[in-house]
């Protein structure tokens, strides 16, 4: 292929090459301008907050709200099944109407540097109308998504328990095995300190007319012991619950309307209650049924987390029976009725444990929830 051959090639792929860039920025600026009229909070976030740029912005999943183009897909649909049918009703024009194909792109290629500025100045202007007429806060549930890390605020660990304490029953030996596994293995029992103690006198010598003082030194060694003090059932157990609070091997539960509304959990109703919630961001909640799914994805955490080890708080109804005393604390009364049992024995009892009383109980998950809505569990200690 000669000289002119490259050239004319290279022309020709330079030509479909702005045609394309044409015909896709037609096509695009189309797409932002519907769709900032559409949603403009989240065209805010997309245009001016660099969501653009964000793949997951545009077609991730949040622990809240799914991307922009997963929207869509679940939610209108019928939106791309309308660009299906223009763009299966352009490829038909052109392949049936060759005349019109060939006008079309002459006119492309005549105005084409035009078309890109218009294009251009209507993005501009879009972008300028959205900063003047979009309040940032509707804006803002979708900015605070432009981090692919982004998290729900994190909590201080929940029920973290502060001493004095004061325990109405502890299981001592359970607690203590327990204990002993999160212990380190190399404590200091003992510490033995060392000084040197140093007593002086003077000695005079005279030399011709001077005097010379000399120091006679008398050492000794006093020695100070520090011995660990034995850590307490109690002080053992209120460290346990704070260290398993922290590390998340233990949960705290008091009532199901309280663990629904903690952010983490359920971030959309927790935005309803607490936040300043546009209509826009309403509208789309409704749209996505956003409560619903969350009130199924809520249960489902409740009993993954109702398992291994628990503190739960609340009013516990007491009824003594056969030798023992049966605890019950009603977690949820409907939809479904939960609670969480224990019993102790009769040698346990204590004039504190009335019905009705306000307590925490520390406790180890020894039957997760049943059909019945109870779930057995095994005292640790009960404060």
């Amino acid at each position: 292929m000669g000289e002119s051959g490259w050239k004319s090639t290279l022309t020709s792929v330079a030509r479909w090459l702005l045609r394309s860039v044409v015909l896709g920025g037609v096509v695009f600026t189309l797409w932002v301008v519907v769709g900032s009229i559409w949603y403009p909070g989240w065209w805010f976030a997309a245009i001016l907050c660099g969501g653009l740029l964000n793949r997951s912005f545009l077609i991730g999943d949040y622990f809240f709200f799914s991307g922009g183009f997963k929207y869509l897909l679940e939610h209108q649909i019928w939106l791309f099944f309308c660009i299906a049918g223009i763009s299966l009703a352009i490829v038909v024009a052109a392949v049936f109407f060759p005349e019109k194909r060939a006008r079309f792109i002459k006119a492309v290629d005549r105005w084409s540097i035009l078309i890109i500025s218009f294009c251009a100045f209507s993005l501009f202007v879009n972008a300028l109308i959205l900063y003047m007429t979009v309040d940032r806060s509707n804006a803002e549930i979708w900015m605070n998504k432009l981090d692919d890390s982004y998290q729900p605020p994190a909590e201080t660990p929940r029920g973290t328990i502060y001493a004095p304490v004061d325990f109405i029953y502890v299981d001592g030996d359970r607690v203590a095995q327990i204990y002993s596994e999160i212990e380190p293995e190399l404590v200091e029992q003992r510490r033995i300190l060392s000084t040197e103690k140093k007593s002086g006198e003077s000695v005079g010598i005279e030399v011709g007319g001077a005097t010379l003082k000399a120091e006679a030194s008398k050492r000794g060694q006093a020695t100070s012991e520090y011995q660990r003090s034995e850590s307490t059932a109690s002080r053992k157990c209120i460290e346990l619950m704070n260290f398993m609070l922290k590390n998340r091997s233990a949960n705290y539960f008091t009532t199901k309307e309280e663990f629904y509304m903690r952010p983490e959990v359920s971030p959309v109703r927790y935005l309803l209650v607490y936040g300043q919630v546009s209509p826009e961001l309403k509208n789309l909640i409704e749209k996505q049924d956003s409560i619903a799914k969350e009130r199924d994805g809520v249960d489902e955490l409740f009993k993954r987390e109702a398992r291994n080890f628990v503190i739960v708080e609340g009013a516990f109804h007491i009824s003594r029976t056969n030798g023992t005393i049966q605890f019950e604390e009603e977690f949820s009364p409907q939809p479904q009725r939960i609670v969480f049992r224990f019993t102790l024995p009769a040698r346990a009892d204590s004039e504190l444990f009335r019905d009705g009383r306000i307590m925490r109980v520390f406790a180890d998950v020894t039957q997760q929830l049943d059909n019945r809505g109870v779930i057995e569990i095994y005292p640790l200690a009960v404060f």
